[in-house]
């Protein structure tokens, strides 16, 4: 099977604010002609994927736990959100951690969702901090990977922010922080 893996922060999942996303996944629908496309929407209203599969025809699945099976599973409140600020207290960006066996235990059910509803070419969009460990474990399944960091796309960079991800006392965390403007001040300049 062929899966093409996106890692993106879930606001521009959600709301796509400078609709470069939609036409990221637009062009990926239709260069790929998927038979399904699985979402970690958890806690999203809905997605941009999501009400474009709706019009594409393409069945849409919310492939992540929800709060109960969380909740069973021992990690319901284990994800870590906090804004982050600039020397002068201006808001900057955002800092998301998640506890490595929780991330693990998240990502094998997803395997297990996909395992299921799995087709021939298949549309997988998760959060940035899943994306290089979702992609290897899909890979030694033997399945076909393509892998999309769209963090390094240079429309998000330019619109949306830089996104740094890194492991921190056994959390991976994902930081995104807002783009420099052309009036913002260079440090030591």
């Amino acid at each position: 099977m062929l899966f093409v893996v996106i890692g993106i922060d879930h606001e521009t999942q959600w709301l796509d604010r400078t609709g470069d996303f939609k036409t990221l996944v637009t062009s990926l629908c239709t260069e790929h002609a998927f038979y399904l496309i699985a979402e970690e929407a958890c806690t999203l209203p809905t997605t941009t994927a999501q009400r474009l599969a709706f019009r594409l025809d393409i069945p849409w699945i919310d492939m992540d736990m929800s709060h109960s099976q969380r909740k069973e599973a021992g990690f319901e409140d284990s994800v870590a959100f906090a804004p982050l600020f600039d020397q002068h207290g201006e808001y900057e960006g955002t800092r998301t951690s998640f506890p490595g066996g929780a991330q693990d235990k998240r990502e094998n059910h997803w395997l297990s969702v996909l395992g299921k509803r799995g087709q021939a070419r298949n549309f997988v969009i998760c959060g940035s901090l899943h994306l290089d460990s979702i992609c290897r474990k899909l890979s030694e399944k033997g399945n076909d990977v393509v892998r999309i960091p769209v963090w390094e796309e240079r429309w998000y960079r330019e619109k949306v922010g830089v996104c740094s991800i890194f492991e921190d006392e056994g959390s991976i965390v994902a930081e995104t922080r807002k783009p420099p403007t052309a009036n913002s001040e260079v440090e030591g300049g």
